[in-house]
Formats: structure tokens, C-alpha cells, sequence
């Protein structure tokens, strides 16, 4: 598995410090534990990346922001893509 980086595009990790425009390191894989912060496919499109850390429910993905302005999201699947490694810029 490979390594990529990848501009945020929202604020929903911003209680991490890691916030809209900046650039982080992701390495590649589909298996996250709930503490790392999970780079997910929106809606299943691997051209936008959301940045959350996910939890289940029994069958359904909790997707979890550490913004407080930003709501809890329940998914019945994802993809995930990687994690995140690093805050780069």
C-alpha cells in the first residue's frame, strides 16, 4: 500500500487541528481503528475525501467529526481509503 497526499476540503477535524486547505499525508488501506482519523470516499466518489474517524452501530458506519458544528453522519457503507499519517502544511 502506497502513501498520498491530500488536501482537506472542510473543517470537520479542525478539534485535531487539522483544517480546510490544509495538507495531509495519508497512507493507504482499508482497515482503521476508531481512534485514527479515517480518509472515507464521499457517497463512494474517490475524487472527494471526507476526514473523520468512524464507529458502527451494528450494521451501519457512524461517521464522526471532531467539530462540534459538524453532525454525527450514519452511512450504511463507505469506502475507506486510508488514514491519516501526518498534518503536512
Amino acid at each position: 500500500m502506497g502513501k498520498f497526499f491530500y488536501r482537506v476540503n472542510d473543517d470537520g477535524m479542525s478539534g485535531d487541528y487539522i483544517h480546510d486547505g490544509d495538507l495531509v499525508l495519508i497512507s493507504e488501506t482499508q482497515y482503521v481503528s476508531p481512534n485514527e482519523i479515517s480518509a472515507i470516499a464521499s457517497d463512494l466518489d474517490i475524487s472527494r475525501i471526507l476526514l473523520r474517524r468512524v464507529t458502527t452501530d451494528g450494521s451501519v458506519y457512524i461517521l464522526v467529526p471532531s467539530n462540534p458544528e459538524y453532525e454525527l453522519e450514519s452511512r450504511e457503507e463507505i469506502l475507506v481509503v486510508g488514514k491519516v499519517i501526518k498534518k503536512v502544511i
